[in-house]
């Protein structure tokens, strides 16, 4: 028996395509602590069906991946479900960028397709709480989601800073639906969604950005942002090509 294989049997029994784990989860899993043989052990790993993706000593974290589907007898089970996904709608708010109506209509098609498919729809707000600043600021018309916004669920979470993860709400609500996946909507691209999308992956969760249904006040400088993130470990791909995984 291998020293790890109850950790890799547990991890095999996953329904997530991304898994982070921290050193103590692994010991207390495993059964024995986490050392240096965890390199050479980890070549097992492929056999379960994962891989070994990011060793991280700073956050005492691994990230572990999915290489193979996920079995039919895991997807049938009643915990599998396409609501471990989220759709979230960042920043459409009165004050954004006037060049949000360019991409309105793509992003109701993604929150009905969002519904369809029995995903959790999030909806992030910004306020701006910084003196001398006149958007965004709370309880005011520019703060308000802009009228042709589709609202289809009461996940409203409301942030002060560019990083939706940065809302102590929206991270418990995370936790609490055990999000692994999200399909992130909306402005600013060189701002918050930015801010959001690199956090996100750099916490290990599995971020695609529509790319059509994402803006900026400079729309010249999309190529650069939807390349920015693709560097960072998101799929980037138009709402057209995105439906099948959503």
């Amino acid at each position: 028996m291998s020293k790890y294989e109850k950790l890799w049997k547990y991890i095999q029994k996953s329904n997530k395509e991304q898994l982070v784990l921290s050193f103590e989860e692994i010991g207390e899993i495993a059964g024995v602590a986490l050392d240096h043989s965890f390199l050479q052990y980890k070549k097992e790993l492929p056999e379960y069906g994962w891989k070994v993706d990011k060793i991280s000593m700073k956050a005492q974290t691994v990230r572990f991946i999915r290489i193979l589907p996920i079995p039919s007898e895991v997807r049938n089970t009643e915990k599998y479900s396409m609501k471990n996904k989220a759709l979230v709608v960042i920043d459409l708010q009165n004050d954004i960028t006037k060049n949000y109506r360019e991409i309105i209509a793509k992003v109701n098609e993604a929150i009905e397709i969002a519904v369809q498919k029995g995903l959790n729809v999030v909806y992030i707000r910004h306020n701006n709480l910084s003196d001398g600043t006149r958007t965004f600021k709370p309880n005011t018309r520019g703060s308000e989601f802009v009228s042709e916004l589709k609202i289809v669920s009461d996940y409203v979470f409301t942030k002060t800073k560019s990083n939706a993860l940065t809302s102590e709400e929206f991270v418990n609500f995370i936790k609490k639906h055990d999000l692994t996946e999200f399909y992130i909507v909306g402005a600013d691209a060189a701002a918050c969604i930015k801010s959001t999308c690199f956090n996100m992956a750099k916490s290990g969760y599995i971020v695609h950005v529509l790319s059509d249904c994402i803006t900026s006040y400079d729309k010249k400088k999309l190529p650069e942002w939807l390349a920015y993130y693709e560097s960072k470990g998101c799929h980037v791909a138009p709402l057209g090509e995105s439906k099948d995984s959503i």
